[in-house]
């Protein structure tokens, strides 16, 4: 509020700020209850340590998507200045790979690619950097970039037309499927199922960059026997956390990719080419590090 705004103290701009959007939902709209919702937030606040408060008041909870205009002019404002929009083009002007350009430029980043489109048609693609850091080969457009996580939304879709199917079921458990296999599975693991696996709830962190396993792991192996390796390892250990609460965790997924190859008898890129790629005319897409 405006008030608040002239009573909070001087700002050090070295600090990192706490930006808390205290919108106020439907529910809240009394006096008692935007104090609540206020409340609530500054408690929030009170957990980063080394921040600043900055309160915006805004009659939409959710500020930082829908109003971040408000958010930075009321900084602006707590600091004394003035913010100066710069042009940043329009789709289609041909002006994205310049913007791209910039953004390398202030940024470590070897290359950068970015693509805009909707439900029907690429609507404007660009590149901008180099292939390689210290190398001044130039990115090209055509260049396949690694996508990382983004290979669990498949793997989720391909657990899916396995469960569509009824090879699996979302609640099928690690047990289900290993007890045979994996000696000594885990009390804390044995319960866990697909749908803990692909919603991080299974109770794993994430260890696959762990020494211990990967020590244990026989590279020259094919890769879905690492993966069943991964499996045994890690249901013979004790769960991180109790199944249901929330952990990223890489192996999960490793986990629920080892239990559709157990049974299909058909490694996870395979079952992935054939179920999902191909299906989906998903042509330019391949398995592991881009070509050097």
């Amino acid at each position: 509020t405006e008030q608040q705004l002239a009573s909070a103290p001087e700002l050090d701009p070295l600090l990192d700020l706490t930006v808390l959007a205290a919108g106020v939902p439907d529910e809240y709209s009394s006096d008692v209850g935007w104090g609540l919702w206020l409340e609530a937030q500054q408690d929030y606040a009170a957990l980063v340590a080394g921040s600043q408060l900055v309160v915006v008041e805004d009659s939409d909870p959710l500020i930082p998507t829908n109003r971040p205009e408000a958010i930075v002019g009321a900084i602006a404002e707590l600091l004394g200045v003035t913010i100066e929009s710069s042009p940043s083009g329009s789709l289609g002007d041909g002006q994205l790979a310049d913007v791209l350009a910039d953004h390398i430029a202030d940024t470590n980043l070897p290359a950068v690619g970015v693509t805009f489109f909707d439900d029907a048609d690429i609507l404007e693609s660009a590149v901008a950097g180099v292939r390689r850091e210290g190398d001044p080969t130039p990115v090209e457009l055509t260049d396949k970039f690694a996508i990382g996580s983004n290979a669990k939304a498949m793997t989720s879709t391909l657990v899916a037309t396995y469960v569509e199917e009824g090879v699996i079921t979302w609640d099928t458990t690690v047990a289900d499927v290993f007890d045979a296999t994996v000696s000594d599975i885990d009390p804390s693991l044995a319960d866990v199922t697909v749908r803990q696996l692909l919603s991080h709830t299974s109770g794993l962190d994430d260890e696959l960059a762990v020494v211990p396993i990967e020590a244990t792991l026989d590279f020259e192996l094919p890769v879905a026997e690492q993966r069943a390796s991964v499996a045994d390892i890690t249901l013979t250990r004790p769960a991180h956390h109790p199944a249901g609460e929330y952990s990223y965790s890489n192996v999960a997924y490793t986990l629920a990719a080892a239990m559709l190859e157990h049974l299909t008898a058909s490694p996870w890129e395979d079952l992935l080419q054939t179920r999902v790629f191909d299906p989906l005319e998903m042509d330019s897409c391949g398995f592991y590090a881009p070509a050097s």
